[in-house]
Order: structure tokens, then sequence, then C-alpha cells
């Protein structure tokens, strides 16, 4: 979507970049966007010999991260996209390993970032207080759902079919489907859904599906 907004601006040229040895599932591929099938780990590896992400696109004059795996950029500005910096908070949410990698390695993109983006007041003050960020670098662009339409669609009902199907559930049984997508990690809070639903009286969960 982000692509699709910047793309409409109409005011600079968007190069998509995605590196992947095996092929993504169709269902998975991105509109406009080719992955080169080169291996992601093998680039970092060569990347002090040179093969930075300019070598391979070296029209661009900005780079901009979206995840918290940064490709090598040796000399464009670059801008950061940080969601959130909960990993770096303990309370389980991660793995201690996983804490020291992805903060060492955050710490060490950010500081000679041109700017920050994090989506809401409340992660800029985290990345504050965490030494993520200076002041002069953050950004706060709240997520948008502009591109999903407010009004009914003519095959929302084939969607919601399609995947009622996918969960078992026959069309037509009235057997609701609480449905809650993400990775299973203690960060998205998955344990507080279950819990809620396990303390639903049989009358109040009847036909309902977790």
């Amino acid at each position: 979507e982000s692509l699709a907004a910047l793309r409409r601006r109409g005011r600079v040229e968007i190069v998509p970049w995605a590196l992947a040895w095996r092929r993504p599932r169709p269902e998975l591929a991105l509109p406009g966007v080719t992955p080169r099938r080169f291996p992601a780990r093998l680039q970092q590896l060569l990347a002090p010999l040179g093969l930075s992400v300019e070598r391979l696109l070296p029209t661009i004059e900005v780079f901009h991260h979206t995840d918290l795996v940064f490709a090598p950029v040796a000399r464009v500005p670059e801008v950061l996209t940080v969601h959130d910096v909960l990993f770096m908070h303990g309370r389980g949410w991660h793995s201690d390993r996983f804490v020291r990698t992805v903060s060492r390695r955050l710490r060490r993109r950010a500081a000679g970032a041109a700017a920050i983006v994090v989506p809401s007041r409340a992660t800029a003050d985290d990345a504050l207080a965490r030494g993520v960020a200076r002041a002069d670098q953050l950004v706060v662009a709240p997520l948008g759902c502009d591109h999903v339409s407010a009004l009914p669609l003519a095959d929302d009902r084939a969607r919601v079919d399609s995947l009622l199907a996918r969960a078992g559930l026959a069309q037509g049984t009235g057997r609701a489907l609480v449905l809650l997508p993400g990775t299973r990690e203690p960060r998205k809070n998955q344990a507080a859904l279950v819990e809620a639903f396990l303390s639903l009286t049989p009358e109040q969960s009847a036909g309902a599906q977790l």
C-alpha cells in the first residue's frame, strides 16, 4: 500500500527492492514487486566487498527500510520505518538473543538515518527513551487504511465464504469464526484472546470457533 500511495503522488520514481532465493508463493506476491533471485544473507556477507544496494540499483537517491532486516546501503540517505521497539522491553516479548541482536542492529542503522518513521507518538517517545532515535530524526505517520473500502463490495460474500471454508466452517451453519491474523509471539497478546474466549459461558460460545 505504501508503494501504491507513493506512486499516486507522481513526484518520485519508486523502485521496489526485494531479494530472495526462493520464489514467493503466488498469494504472497506484491503487485509491482519482482524479487531478485539472490540470497539476502549472501548479499550481507558480500557488502563489505562492495555489493551494496547502490551496486544493484545505481540510480537511487534515497533508500527506505520497511523492516528490521536492513539491506546494505553504502552512500545514499536512509529512511527507516520502525513500528515499535517493544522487543527492547524484555518481559518475555522475545528471546534474549533476539533482543541483543536486533537492538544492536537497529541502533547501528538508526544512528545514521536521515529520518525514522513511527506510527504513533507513543512509539516515538519509546524510541527516544531507549536511545534508538533523536528527536530531529522522528516523523510520526499514523498507519492508514484508506485502501480498504468502507462500503460493501460485490465480492464480500465470496471472500467471507472462502475464509470460512479454509477454517472448516460450512456456509450457512451459523457458527462464528473469531480470527486473529499474525505470528504467534507474546507481543501479539494472543493469550488474552484465548483467555477471553475460554471465559465465555457455553451459551455465549455456542457454535463459535477460535
